[in-house]
Formats: C-alpha cells, sequence, structure tokens
C-alpha cells in the first residue's frame, strides 16, 4: 500500500491532503479541509486525512510500504537569488521590509526549507500520531511537485501517449511543467521558474479585483464572460507576457512581491484595487475577460507548440491553473487535439494522488484508469439513523431515495443529496451535492441567495446523462467531462430546457456526464427527473454554504440543512424534511 501525502509545513502551502494506493488503484483520498473544516487548510500537516485515508482501506500505518511527499526543496536554492533580487528591487517595501526580504528571508528558507528536514518533520509527526516507533516507518521520500501534478493527471487517463502540462502558483522550485507522457513515464520538455508563474500572474488580478488569492480565481473566471473588450485594459494586460517556441514569460507582472504587483495593477490600470465589499463595476468585469483571454492564450500557444513538436494528439492538464474551465475548453477546441482527460482534483490536493502514483509505477504496477473520485468516507443508514437518533430529528427510511429526490425536484424543490464515498477535488459529482430544478432560471436565484448564500452572478452547472449531453452540449464531449471540468458551448434545446445551469453572459456550461457504471444512484436520480420532465440533467452545485469545505459527515450535512434554504435532505436512504 502506497501513501502520498500532500504536506504544508510551514505556515503557507494549502490544500493537504492524503491518497492510498494499492497495485494500481486509488482506495482512499481525503483532503484535510475536509476534516478540519477549514477551507484549504493552509498550513496544516494532514494528519487527519492520512487517518482517514487509512481507516477507509481499513489499515494502520504500519501496513504501509511506502511514503512520498507532494514536494521536493533539493533544487530549491536555484530561486533564492532571485528571491532576494525580488526582495531588494521591491518598489513598496521600506529599508527594514526590504532587508529581512533580501537576506533574512532567503537566508530563512535555504536553512528551514529541506528535504532533510521535511522527512524528519513528516516521521516526527506520524509517529507521534500514531504511536509508533519511527524505525517503523518506511522510507519518505520527496517527490517534484510539479511531476506528482502531472503524473496525477497522465496515469489515470487511460491514454497510451499524451501531452502533459502542469501549471500552477509554485511548488518548490517551479511552477509549471511540460511533459510527454508514454506507458508509465513521463519526459520532462520544458518547466517554468517560481516567479514565471502562470497561477501567481491569474492570483495577482484576482487579488487586484478584490478576491482573495489561491482561492477567488474561480470567480474571476466566472465574471469573465460578463467583461467587454477595453482597448486600454487590453493592451496592459498583453503588455504583461509572451510567449514563444514553447516558452511563456509572465515575469512583467509577477517578478515582484505580491503587494508590488498590485501596486503595479493599480498605476498601469489607472484605477484602485477593487475593496471586496465595493460594488463590481464594468471595468473590473473588462479586466477579468482580458485576463482570461491572456491565460488561455499563452497555454493553448504552449499546447500547440509541444503537440505538433512531439506529433501528440491528446492532453492531459494539471496544476490549480487547470480548475480554469474556460481555458480547459480551448484547449480541448484546439484543431490538434483529439481528446482531454483533466484530474478532478487538480489543485495542489491532487499531488498526493500523483506521490502515490509514482511509487506504485515504481513497484511493477499498472495505473488503472479514473471514471470517478469517490474514494473519501463513507457512510452505512445504519450509521445515518444512530446519527438522526443522537441529534433527535425526525426522519424517515426510504426504499427509493432516486425516485423520492426526482419528484422533489420536479416539484421545483432544493434537494440535499448524500450519498456514498465523498468525492475528491472542488466539485461536487452527486455525492455531496445540492440539487435544484434546471428548467427554472430561478432556481439559480434560490440557490445563490437561500442556500449558498454567494454572489447572485455566479453560475451554477448541470449533471446530465451521457444521452442529454450529446443533445445539449456543442461538440465531442472529452474524458474532462465526467469531472464538471471543461466547458462547453450549449445548443438551442439547452438553452430552452437548462437554463439555470447556462452562464447567464454566454450560454456555455461546466457539464458532468454521469454514467451508471460511475455512480449508480445519482445516474438513477437523473434518469428518474428525466421520465418526469423530459429533461435529463439536474441543476448541481457542491452541499456547502459559503466559505466552507464540502460536508463529509452526516453532521455537517444535518446541520447545513437547517442552516440552508434546503426543502428536503438525503442521506444514504434516510429523508429529512424540515
Amino acid at each position: 500500500m502506497h501513501l502520498g501525502i500532500v504536506p504544508a509545513n510551514d505556515g503557507s502551502h494549502h490544500d493537504p491532503s492524503a491518497c492510498l494506493v494499492e497495485r494500481g488503484e486509488v482506495r482512499a483520498f481525503v483532503e484535510q479541509e475536509r476534516m478540519s473544516r477549514d477551507k484549504h487548510a493552509e498550513g496544516q500537516f494532514p494528519l487527519e486525512a492520512i487517518e482517514e485515508v487509512l481507516s477507509i482501506a481499513s489499515i494502520s500505518i504500519r501496513d504501509v510500504s511506502t511514503i512520498s511527499l507532494s514536494r521536493n526543496y533539493d533544487n530549491r536554492r536555484k530561486a533564492l537569488g532571485r528571491l532576494a533580487r525580488r526582495g531588494y528591487n521591491s518598489t513598496t517595501s521600506g529599508r527594514f521590509e526590504r532587508l529581512y526580504d533580501t537576506v533574512m528571508l532567503p537566508l530563512k528558507q535555504s536553512t528551514q526549507l529541506t528535504n532533510e528536514k521535511l522527512r524528519s518533520l513528516t516521521a516526527s509527526k506520524l509517529s507521534t500520531h500514531f504511536d509508533i516507533d519511527q524505525s517503523e516507518l518506511p522510507e519518505i521520500r520527496c517527490r517534484n511537485h510539479q511531476h506528482t501534478h502531472a503524473t496525477s493527471a497522465f496515469l489515470p487517463s487511460g491514454f497510451d501517449e499524451a501531452l502533459v502540462v502542469s501549471l500552477d502558483n509554485y511548488g518548490g522550485h517551479l511552477s509549471g511543467g511540460v511533459y510527454h507522457g508514454e506507458g508509465s513515464q513521463l519526459r520532462m520538455l520544458e518547466s517554468f521558474p517560481r516567479f514565471n508563474s502562470l497561477g501567481r500572474f491569474f492570483g495577482d488580478f484576482t487579488a487586484f479585483l478584490g478576491f482573495r488569492r489561491s482561492n477567488g480565481e474561480g470567480k474571476v473566471m466566472g465574471l469573465a464572460p460578463y467583461g467587454e473588450p477595453n482597448e486600454h485594459i487590453g493592451s496592459v494586460v498583453e503588455s504583461y507576457y509572451t510567449v514563444e517556441d514553447g516558452h511563456y514569460d509572465v515575469e512583467a507582472l509577477t517578478y515582484r512581491k505580491p503587494s508590488d504587483a498590485v501596486a503595479k495593477l493599480e498605476r498601469d490600470l489607472g484605477f484602485d484595487q477593487r475593496y471586496w465589499r465595493d460594488e463590481i463595476e464594468q471595468r473590473h468585469k473588462d479586466v477579468a475577460f482580458h485576463l482570461q483571454r491572456a491565460v488561455e492564450d499563452i497555454v493553448s500557444q504552449l499546447s500547440e507548440f509541444y503537440l505538433e513538436r512531439e506529433g501528440l494528439s491528446k492532453v492531459c492538464l494539471a496544476g490549480g491553473v487547470a480548475l480554469n474551465c474556460k481555458m480547459n475548453k480551448r484547449i480541448r477546441e484546439l484543431d490538434a487535439v483529439e481528446d482531454m482527460f483533466v484530474q478532478p482534483a487538480a489543485n495542489d490536493a491532487g499531488g498526493a494522488l500523483g506521490a502515490a502514483y509514482i511509487d506504485s509505477v515504481e513497484a511493477g504496477d499498472s495505473i488503472a484508469e479514473m471514471h470517478h473520485p469517490y474514494f473519501g468516507t463513507a457512510y452505512t443508514t445504519e450509521e445515518v439513523t444512530a446519527v438522526c437518533d443522537e441529534l433527535k430529528v425526525d426522519y424517515d427510511v426510504v426504499d427509493d431515495p432516486p425516485e423520492r429526490a426526482a419528484e422533489r425536484l420536479a416539484d421545483g424543490e432544493l434537494v440535499g443529496w448524500f450519498q456514498g464515498g465523498m468525492e475528491g477535488g472542488p466539485r461536487a459529482l452527486g455525492n455531496r451535492s445540492i440539487l435544484a430544478d434546471p428548467r427554472s432560471p430561478d432556481s439559480l436565484d434560490r440557490v445563490n441567495r437561500y442556500v449558498k448564500h454567494r454572489e447572485e452572478w455566479r453560475p451554477f452547472a448541470p449533471s446530465m446523462l451521457r444521452s442529454a449531453g450529446e443533445q445539449y452540449l456543442e461538440g465531442e464531449l472529452s474524458k474532462a467531462a465526467r469531472f464538471m471540468i471543461d466547458t462547453y458551448e450549449t445548443t438551442a434545446a439547452a438553452r430552452e430546457a437548462i437554463p439555470a445551469t447556462l452562464h447567464p453572459a454566454d450560454d456555455t456550461t461546466r457539464p458532468q456526464i454521469v454514467t451508471a457504471d460511475a455512480n449508480p444512484r445519482y445516474h438513477s436520480l437523473i434518469s428518474a427527473f428525466e421520465d418526469r420532465t423530459g429533461v435529463g440533467a439536474v441543476l448541481n452545485t457542491s452541499f456547502n454554504d459559503s466559505g466552507e469545505p464540502m460536508v463529509r459527515s452526516p453532521q455537517e450535512a444535518i446541520r447545513d440543512f437547517y442552516s440552508m434554504g434546503l426543502d428536503v435532505l438525503f442521506v444514504e436512504d434516510v429523508m429529512i424534511e424540515k
């Protein structure tokens, strides 16, 4: 059994997680935020997630044969000189802050962030938490962060050969890499240093637009279609990047401290950073529009170059940037692309999958194709009824939850749907979901206002049967469409039948194609809804309130049910009504 870990050990890393792989198959995958209930679990070593994956697999830490970390500091010193120069060139720092950034911070990182110290920290935390001697632990390996991202996308893709692109904020001394994947091996074609970061590039704009870095980028993506071409804003954004011969450069903006980047944006764009409570004006929408177009241009040109050079027709995407569904659409629509796979936990959390996969391959295993992400915590109906009894909640045990839920959805009610193993990644895919009728535009407003308590301009997405996808979506369905991580143009039939799940500004949608093999109970629900309405799709959003992670346990689902404007909750075979 191979344990992969995304550690968060210095107070700044986010999305820690744990994964177990056995003979090439994922046995369990859990993100620390689901355990600690702290969104992104920044700076938290994932002990609870590790404990949970061991519990799911019914093993102890002593049964683990390998441990690999999705982080490697061996080459971190490559970034330290540039880190010092960035501090020296700061335009917003005072004398003492600049001295710290130029001398003390690089010195601190060179001495504290080493593989030896990371392995020692991991061994200490595991031995203490699980009450075993460190000598009983297997060797702890440090893996290249970008390589674990790329591995997590290519090995379970089902492709024999593909171009693999990993892009994020940074990990170690790199912010991205391009690979040629073949068989079970990845060969690096290009890499991007820490400060030449497309994730950081998007994050600088995210902060300027009044959203939180490493959290609000999805909001900026959703805001972009409301924008329009603006000559001044467009020229400023375009001045920050170049793309040529398989390499991009965004350091005109990113090679500086985050506060300097925002200050530069203020100077160049000619208006101040938006305060998070301020109204979103047209100029903010236009900035998002041009930013989104820039990211799509960069990654599509990058992909085209290597697809042609390497003679490839399939693409795998990973890293936090791969959560940008609009960008993924642009890649899928390239003439050279035959199919595309995006691992659903494409963010840092997915590095645990990649780390465990690497160990599994080195042990001689073949990696199984990923058809679903339901590798997390599950509960039996008996466990759910025990929770309800303890909480003194009235409930009914029903024989046909999919039929009951479909009936309530067809009547326009809002449904909480908690079933089976918890999905991994940031998208709810039918096991920890809030569902609504996709036929009425009112559903979008009701879920935003009374359930999710979030901005009213943000769109929702559908889960649909494959037959509905063929009816409502333009183009061939990619493998990525199984995970609600690829955007599509829609047909006139979709605009008529499922308006609540289309982006209000451009009528695109981000679907999940649901099959009976991947999720039989969810497929039954959507099929039952189609029998009643003629529409083989439902509106699906994650089961969580604003600012919190997806619910993991029945207790959390029941709590959110009573704090949200939901009408009925199904937890396994248990039905709860208000």
